[in-house]
């Protein structure tokens, strides 16, 4: 199930750690696709994950965002819904 929440993830454009029930299915597949961040399957992973990051943070570093949001934001969907609509009011003519 797709929340609003994930896309509020999304568009904050910091890397998401998917846990719990997110570990596979619609979600997990969406983070991975859109390089929305990780979805680890194991608590080591989970772990791992965790400490790369503070790691790059104590070094003085930022964790990159990521560009997942790309092509989500309302216009840009809204520009889909209305090259659809105007292809199908075209093939009618």
């Amino acid at each position: 199930i797709f929340t609003g929440k994930m896309f509020e993830y999304i568009g904050a454009g910091r890397p998401i750690l998917g846990v719990g029930q997110v570990t596979s299915g619609a979600v997990a597949d969406f983070i991975i696709s859109r390089g929305a961040g990780v979805v680890p399957h194991t608590v080591q992973a989970i772990k791992a994950q965790l400490e790369d990051w503070l790691a790059v943070k104590e070094a003085g570093g930022v964790i990159p965002p990521t560009d997942a949001k790309n092509g989500l934001s309302r216009q840009e969907q809204f520009q889909i819904v209305e090259d659809i609509c105007l292809e199908c009011a075209s093939d009618s003519q």
